[in-house]
């Protein structure tokens, strides 16, 4: 299969992987879609001037995105991964944890990786009972204590 490169899928919206589809390229240059075929664990792509074994290997690696202005509308209570990171983890009086330095996605559940101002890092499961209020203008995520974890 010269040239395709397999592609874990991630968007809840397939009709992106189509020919014709442009995403962001390594080099700052576009990747455009001249092919798309089912793959036992996601899909193959073969992008325009990356046809050989060699070029699609070059892409190894590579994330494809999108514009933040082409994701879909979110609902209550749902975030993008890229918004939560940099805020503020608080406790719910209000009183400072840390900041949010990494979303991490889990088969079980995803978890949010908090930095201490000491130093300390810990992750803490993102469920509503452990997290309880995220504000996105107040850039802060509210942080359940966790005895042991979060004092």
């Amino acid at each position: 299969m010269g040239g395709h490169v397999t592609v874990r899928v991630e968007s809840d919206v397939a009709e992106r992987f189509v020919p014709g589809a442009r995403f962001p390229g390594p080099a700052g240059d576009d990747l455009l879609v001249d092919d798309v075929r089912d793959a036992e664990r996601g899909i193959h792509l073969r992008f325009e001037g990356h046809h050989t074994r060699e070029a699609a290997e070059s892409l190894r690696g590579l994330e494809l995105t999108i514009d933040a202005a082409q994701r879909r509308t979110l609902d209550e209570g749902e975030y993008w991964p890229d918004e939560l990171v940099g805020l503020r983890a608080i406790d719910p009086s209000g009183g400072e944890i840390g900041i949010i330095t990494d979303f991490v996605e889990g088969h079980a559940q995803d978890r949010l990786r908090i930095r201490t101002g000491d130093g300390r890092e810990f992750e803490v499961p993102f469920v509503l009972d452990l997290v309880p209020d995220v504000d996105l203008e107040a850039a802060t995520v509210t942080i359940q204590p966790i005895p042991g974890l979060t004092d």
